[in-house]
């Protein structure tokens, strides 16, 4: 009969090395934002990453006559910004005669009791990162910080909001045609592929208000329109030419709120975004208990309430750093 548990028993259960290994053999939490935009997503072997992973600015080249000097590539592109973030974190809790049952009982009982564990984990992190992911697209991020007496500020990694542009007065609202929105999305496909951008298909993020504007000009279209616009169900998107128009606004709930925070796409506005270069890190953190390790998050455990209760407590530093060149914003109004 299992008299107690120590601290170095439940560590070895949810180690770095056992809980990569449960993520390995795990199906991944899907989630748009992030499966979308940030597919580049990594362990970061450093504490802090730069911004200038992203925000670069292709340019032309010019010819170099002899005693002249090439140009420094990429003048244009943002300040790098170093992040060294705090981490994200919850706990979780759980009553020590359970536990100490399921220790005793081991085998398939804990195993399943370990995985179920590091799952819970996984999702928190993951929904906490698709908000992030969400509000980041922006081009800033800043996250809500919780001190000794609860959430007491907010803590930004980076504001790039700046340079993202806007083109006004996209009037589809009032369009009878859908040639008008090809248009405007033609045109604001311009600017990016002046910038260097390259894709074959291009995503729009719109507003409902917007979304539904080009929806019921797709519905009185001519039999003979020529553009191929479609509704997708399965993906609730609509389909014209390269771009695909997404009836997402990018809400998101901040960490602390149970309601939606904000959206990141106003009401009456776009957001086309093509082949991102955006990139989601995992930074390295750790403390004595579990060492310095890059993964997606860490679990530290600790006896609470005299000995009564096991809390867990959860640490990621998950940094999606939203590529700012990449993407242009549209409203329907001045």
């Amino acid at each position: 009969m299992a008299t107690g548990v120590d601290l170095g028993q439940i560590s070895k259960l949810f180690n770095p090395n056992a809980i990569a290994q449960e993520l390995e053999q795990s199906k991944p939490v899907e989630s748009f934002f992030k499966d979308h935009f940030f597919t580049d997503r990594k362990n970061h072997p450093f504490s802090y990453v730069g911004t200038n992973i992203v925000t670069k600015i292709l340019q032309s080249m010019a010819m170099i006559l002899p005693g002249g000097m090439p140009e420094g590539m990429r003048k244009k592109a943002m300040k790098n910004i170093r992040i060294s973030p705090d981490p994200v974190g919850g706990k979780l809790e759980f009553n020590a005669e359970e536990v100490l049952q399921i220790i005793e009982a081991g085998g398939q009982t804990l195993q399943q009791w370990r995985s179920e564990v590091i799952e819970d984990a996984k999702k928190n992190v993951a929904f906490t990162v698709e908000n992030m992911s969400r509000k980041s697209i922006s081009g800033k991020l800043e996250w809500n910080a919780r001190g000794a007496s609860g959430i007491t500020e907010k803590e930004e990694l980076y504001d790039f909001s700046s340079f993202i542009d806007l083109k006004a007065s996209l009037g589809w609202k009032a369009a009878t045609k859908l040639s008008a929105v090809v248009k405007t999305l033609d045109e604001m496909w311009k600017v990016l592929e002046l910038r260097g951008v390259i894709a074959n298909t291009v995503d729009v993020l719109a507003s409902s208000t917007m979304f539904y504007a080009v929806l019921d000009l797709i519905n009185i279209k001519s039999k003979n329109d020529v553009l191929g616009a479609v509704y997708d169900g399965a993906k609730g998107a609509i389909v014209i030419g390269k771009y695909t128009i997404w009836n997402e606004d990018g809400a998101y709930n901040d960490a602390g709120t149970a309601q939606t925070a904000g959206v990141a796409v106003a009401t009456d506005q776009v957001q086309m975004i093509a082949n991102t270069n955006s990139k989601l890190r995992y930074l390295k953190q750790g403390n004595f208990t579990v060492g310095f390790n890059s993964a997606p998050f860490i679990l530290i455990p600790e006896i609470t309430q005299g000995g009564n209760m096991l809390t867990l407590w959860i640490y990621s530093k998950p940094v999606p750093i939203f590529d700012p060149i990449s993407t242009i914003k549209g409203k329907d109004g001045v």
